[in-house]
């Protein structure tokens, strides 16, 4: 019995490793594939089964970037590289997003000042 206990064990363990990087590579082709939800669907079931996969943040931070949702891109960066702190693309990516956030916030700035009567033109 106890080796019977051990099998089952140790395959539901190789099972659990297995399953990981099949839920992220299977991501990486919904994303080449331009499927997105089915992409992220995947990156959070990897992570969900491994929680200091940081590729798969990596990589649903690049799907939020790619949608404008610059705040949740950002936390997905945040994640990854709390985990790997020297993870350099998703170093690139996130300061490429806080660039692109910080360009937003100046361009409504700038919409809103040019729907206020009160701004003097040059």
């Amino acid at each position: 019995m106890d080796l019977l206990h051990k099998y089952t064990c140790t395959r539901n363990n190789a099972l659990t490793l297995l399953v990981q990087p099949a839920y992220y590579n299977l991501g990486v082709v919904y994303s080449e594939m331009m499927q997105y939800d089915m992409a992220l669907g995947c990156y959070e079931k990897a992570a969900l089964e491994r929680p200091m996969y940081a590729e798969a943040y990596c990589n649903m931070g690049v799907i939020y970037k790619n949608r404008g949702d610059l705040e949740s891109a950002l936390a997905c960066y945040e994640r990854c590289l709390a985990m790997c702190p020297n993870f350099e693309i998703a170093k690139n990516n996130m300061a490429i997003a806080l660039t692109d956030l910080g360009t937003k916030v100046v361009f409504e700035t700038i919409a809103g000042a040019k729907n206020n009567h009160h701004l003097v033109t040059c």
